[in-house]
């Protein structure tokens, strides 16, 4: 990620990731809900705080596939389940923080943010 490009845009271009649930037992229910969680940024709410690293002035945002916004600590909407094997297929992206984009104080390097998931079967 270059910072130059932050500046320019706000955030990267979302990047695909699933989740694969094996050996779905759908007799149980057929939809699942998933929430993401962790600690969110103060100037992004809804995005993942960075938890180490030397990169500063960013966060991470998730979405669908279709670019619908996943904030964090909120319930997904509803996803079927397949019998066997269901992939579930979203989007992350890292964008700069307001007041860094502003001052131009995005910092370089390394960083790790951590998100755990829940599921419910609703």
């Amino acid at each position: 990620m270059i910072d130059k490009y932050l500046y320019l845009n706000t955030r990267t271009h979302s990047q695909p990731f699933a989740i694969n649930l094996i050996e779905c037992d759908i007799s149980l229910g057929k939809e699942v809900v998933m929430t993401f969680k962790g600690a969110e940024s103060r100037e992004l709410p809804g995005l993942l705080a960075m938890s180490a690293g030397l990169a500063s002035g960013i966060a991470i945002g998730m979405e669908l596939p279709d670019g619908t916004p996943l904030p964090l600590n909120r319930a997904t909407p509803k996803q079927s389940l397949n019998a066997g094997t269901t992939s579930l297929t979203f989007q992350g992206y890292v964008q700069g923080e307001p007041t860094a984009i502003q001052n131009h104080s995005i910092g370089r390097g390394n960083f790790t943010a951590v998100a755990t998931f829940e599921m419910d079967y609703p």
